[in-house]
């Protein structure tokens, strides 16, 4: 899939403070986080029917979430985790098949206590895309990569897992000419898993 127009700008706000922190990880522990989460909000883009009355939305800032990174220990009570993720919400029918995805890179700073973490940071989302086919495949939309702020608490269940809750503050440009701002906000439950020295 090809990512369009970047914002260049916008991208570098992510990478740089990755690449500092990568160029002086040997100073501290790195460790590795996978997250999943469930997320619910946002407009809703596009509704399908289904043959029995049926009906289910796909939203702007919905539903599941996968992601993967480390996290940089800066001291004993605090550290950044930078997590490259895949977003999407789908609904899947015999005739036809509709998805919004798009892939967060989040960058987080976390203050950290013995059972909770409280963090805040910014989210860089790839390539947004509505798409349809089948029955569906008249719905379709293309969003500018968009950046967005992030606030969240997790709480420790033992050493190397934890739960928390996600706000996500975001809206995407369609690329379309004269189409509406689309807000992508999300409120969202995510589980990790922290592995690694």
């Amino acid at each position: 899939m090809k990512i369009k127009n970047i914002n260049y700008k916008s991208l570098l706000k992510v990478a740089l403070p990755l690449f500092a922190l990568a160029l002086s990880s040997n100073a501290h522990a790195v460790k590795w986080i996978g997250e999943g989460g469930v997320h619910f909000g946002g407009d809703n883009l596009a509704t399908a029917t289904f043959t029995n009355g049926d009906t289910k939305d796909i939203n702007a800032g919905a539903l599941l979430s996968v992601g993967i990174g480390p996290q940089i220990d800066i001291t004993e009570n605090s550290n950044v985790r930078v997590l490259f993720n895949y977003k999407t919400d789908s609904i899947s029918a015999q005739n036809g098949n509709l998805s919004f995805t798009r892939f967060p890179i989040d960058v987080m700073y976390f203050y950290t206590t013995e059972q909770w973490l409280f963090g805040g940071g910014i989210t860089y989302h790839l390539n947004p895309e509505l798409m349809g086919d089948g029955l569906a495949s008249g719905i379709n939309g293309s969003y500018d990569n968009a950046l967005g702020f992030l606030a969240e608490v997790d709480f420790r269940l033992g050493e190397f897992f934890y739960i928390g809750g996600k706000l996500t503050f975001i809206d995407y440009e369609p690329q379309q000419a004269n189409a509406k701002t689309v807000d992508g906000n999300s409120v969202g439950i995510v589980m990790g898993f922290i592995f690694g020295d």
